[in-house]
């Protein structure tokens, strides 16, 4: 099962499950739903008009929908608000 693994070990080792990294009542209604297997395409952060911090990066995953917070923000590949970003920062560094 890859949401354990892709979502539940990460968030268990930041200290925040099970707020993050599970599908439970009570949990954070965040989910991202993606696809392997096609080609290699630059890793472009939401931030690139003014700093990539992902410039030499390449990944084969599609990402198809994001729920963030129970809300769709993405839909068919296609983020729906690009100017009005939503969430909270989980810790402060």
């Amino acid at each position: 099962a890859p949401a354990p693994r892709g979502a539940g070990a990460p968030a268990r080792a930041a200290g925040l499950y099970p707020q993050k990294g599970t599908l439970a009542v009570g949990a954070d209604a965040d989910l991202v739903i993606v696809s392997g297997g096609g080609p290699r395409q630059p890793v472009q952060s939401s931030l690139a008009d003014t700093y990539e911090p992902y410039e030499e990066f390449a990944s084969s995953l599609s990402i198809h929908h994001v729920v963030l917070q129970g809300k769709p923000v993405v839909e068919n590949g296609h983020l729906l608000a690009i100017n009005h970003p939503e969430g909270r920062c989980l810790w402060e560094t």
